[in-house]
């Protein structure tokens, strides 16, 4: 085995690791500048413009001979994003970020289009199984990263400053050794090889960016996937009957990580040697099995996405693991059949191809902001569309292209699996490092206090009045506050908008608290309970809805051990719509009535000021229930002014409130105002 094949392994992946980082940050950077601010476009125009800008010098540059000679490119592009990603490290604006991750994507994909063409060269100096085995190496190194990261994506991430430095260090290093202008100038093609296989059309590269979207909202984003299973429920106060020693979301960063070092080598050992019409036969038996299975596992997850029972999870969690060992056996298979069955000869067709990618993606990103944002849907229903839209792609493709395939064997020859097999022991040993890491940071959680405070805070998902999305700048406000009973609104868990983080594992570990996540409409955004005394029940209550339009709502009804008494602790975020508010504060009250009105704490986002008549509902619903207004009690007549920021950051109305039962004492009582969030945070101690 060539060294060589080790590094050209090494880079692929590494700048596979890069693409999908920049793919993950710009979803955030959109969400978070282009989306909030569509209302003020002409804001926003600038940014845009100098993005669109950029992109068009680069893609002419790299895709003109003339400007850049092709033994240049892979040097240059490679130096190129080891800039950009080195400066990413040090940028917190959105803004900024945004022209910065979309040069990153488009130089990443660039490097590929150049590589991808350097396989079809006579002197094999860059193989194809070089070039799949690198994109795999790099999906496994994303995934490990999101261990010792906590499902972090951000290009920002402490924890990931020295990870990115050694990568971008080894990456230069090989660029130097491999990639040297003088070293490709005896590269060659021979045009009358390209015959010998069908040249991948356009349709192609859409079924690849459906399958790319596919992987990172569905079966390689592991977040997602935990959202609907047992594991996901309060790690260090789980309901498992078996001890889990980290978070949901590690239990399927193991199973993808596994199931595609297997897949991978399975496929090139026996799969890709069969004879044609094996051939054939496999991928009509797998097909079906990928079809029956996801069949079954969606419409059971999407009958039951709001069912509670611990039989239900656990059956849940099975179909899933299953389901994803399948749907990433069947996708390393495919495009292992792509990527050794079609040719790749045309840089102006690889540069067509990849723009095609790309708009692919553009356009079922719009669909499911559409289809999921707006119209309050499950994430399922999205997954289902772009399987069928994918399946029916590749079934007629496939199905017309499969007999003019001029091929006995589509790996005729022996591969070499040495490189892989030396993959495969340093992904292990960066498994065994990672996980313990984890082991080694986890701590008992802190003891809570005699007398404890309570925080609740809208994060509108950690982005800022200054459009800035940054999770640690809201943990750093907590930490000055150190609650014992935190409570959440607005918090996704493997979300698309911000970069799939599963937010409440997040703020757990960062603050070292048992949580508990309570989803809304959907099992990707919802409230977050955080304590420092143990969870002894938790359970999600779905709130009325009368505008069928509006968003749906839900509340966490949870009972805390404190101080030798049992506290129950309700925490809601409120519909914006007045007609919903007026049906959901009588239930919320009947609902808080069915037990003792003793040490009973509601708090969160009511979306409704004190001159408003959902307030006076909350003392009239039932006559024996008086609720103390812990702000108000202690601070009248202060507004305490929580949301509804002015254009000098400043709020304008009263609509986060802490509720108690007359039998608690507050002793104090304030409103944190931060550029963390568009609400400010309530604090109450009793």
């Amino acid at each position: 085995m060539r060294k060589d094949k080790i590094f050209n392994i090494f880079a692929v992946g590494e700048i596979c690791y890069f693409f999908i980082e920049s793919f993950y940050n710009l979803m955030i950077n959109v969400n978070a500048y282009v989306f909030m601010n569509l209302s003020e476009i002409l804001s926003i125009l600038p940014v845009l413009a100098i993005t669109i800008l950029s992109l068009i010098i680069l893609m002419i540059s790299f895709n003109k001979k003339k400007i850049i000679s092709h033994k240049y490119k892979i040097f240059l592009i490679i130096l190129l994003i080891s800039a950009i990603r080195i400066i990413t490290l040090f940028i917190f604006l959105s803004s900024v970020q945004l022209i910065f991750n979309f040069i990153l994507l488009f130089s990443c994909m660039i490097f590929f289009k150049e590589v991808i063409f350097m396989t079809q060269m006579d002197d094999k100096r860059f193989e194809i199984i070089d070039f799949l085995t690198g994109m795999i190496f790099g999906i496994i190194l994303q995934l490990i990263l999101l261990i010792i990261t906590y499902s972090s994506n951000l290009a920002f991430t402490p924890s990931k400053f020295i990870p990115i430095i050694l990568i971008i260090i080894t990456l230069n290093l090989i660029n130097i050794k491999e990639f040297l202008p003088k070293k490709l100038d005896s590269l060659s093609f021979n045009k009358d090889k390209k015959r010998e296989k069908r040249e991948i059309s356009l349709i192609h590269f859409v079924i690849l960016g459906i399958i790319f979207l596919l992987s990172v909202i569905w079966i390689f984003n592991p977040m997602a996937l935990s959202a609907y299973g047992i594991i996901n429920l309060n790690f260090l106060n789980t309901e498992l009957t078996f001890p889990w020693f980290s978070y949901g979301f590690n239990y399927y960063i193991l199973i993808i990580i596994i199931t595609t070092l297997l897949s991978f080598y399975l496929t090139n050992r026996f799969v890709l040697k069969l004879e044609k019409k094996r051939i054939r036969l496999f991928s009509i038996i797998f097909g079906a099995i990928f079809v029956i299975v996801n069949l079954l596992t969606l419409t059971y997850l999407e009958i039951n996405k709001t069912v509670q029972n611990s039989n239900i999870l656990i059956l849940s969690t099975f179909l899933l693991t299953f389901s994803t060992i399948v749907n990433v056996s069947f996708l390393i298979y495919y495009l292992m059949y792509i990527f050794t069955t079609y040719s790749f000869h045309s840089r102006s067709k690889l540069f067509k191809g990849l723009f095609t990618f790309f708009i692919t993606i553009l356009v079922f990103i719009i669909l499911q902001v559409q289809v999921l944002w707006y119209s309050y849907v499950s994430l399922i229903i999205n997954v289902v569309l772009l399987l069928t839209t994918g399946g029916i792609l590749i079934f007629f493709i496939e199905g017309f292209n499969f007999s003019k395939l001029s091929m006995g064997r589509i790996l005729s020859k022996k591969v070499d699996l040495t490189s892989f097999s030396i993959l495969w022991k340093f992904i292990f040993i960066l498994l065994i490092i990672s996980f313990g890491i984890v082991l080694y940071e986890e701590k008992e959680v802190s003891p809570g206090n005699v007398n404890p405070t309570f925080m609740t805070w809208n994060i509108h998902n950690a982005i800022g009045v200054d459009d800035n999305f940054n999770l640690d700048r809201l943990i750093e406000e907590v930490k000055k506050v150190d609650p014992d009973i935190l409570g959440l609104n607005e918090v996704d868990m493997g979300a698309l908008k911000t970069s799939f983080i599963d937010i409440g594992s997040y703020f757990a570990e960062k603050l070292n608290l048992y949580y508990f996540y309570g989803y809304t409409f959907y099992k990707h955004y919802g409230n977050v309970l955080l304590s420092k005394y143990p969870i002894l029940e938790a359970d999600i209550i779905p709130l009325p809805l009368i505008v069928k339009s509006a968003e749906p709502r839900s509340m966490i009804k949870a009972t805390i051990g404190i101080n030798n008494s049992y506290w129950n602790i309700y925490i809601t975020h409120l519909s914006t719509k007045s007609q919903d508010r007026l049906a959901q504060v009588p239930f919320i009250i009947n609902k808080i009535n069915e037990d003792p009105f003793d040490n009973v704490v509601w708090m969160g986002d009511f979306n409704f000021e004190p001159t408003d008549t959902e307030y006076s509902l909350i003392n009239s619903t039932v006559p024996t229930l008086n609720f103390t207004d812990t702000f108000t009690y202690l601070n009248y007549p202060d507004p305490g002014y929580t949301g509804d920021f002015d254009e000098n950051y400043q709020p304008q109305k009263r609509i986060d409130y802490i509720m108690c039962s007359p039998d608690l004492m507050p002793v104090s009582s304030e409103v944190l105002c931060s550029y963390a969030s568009d609400h400010c945070a309530v604090i109450t101690e009793f």
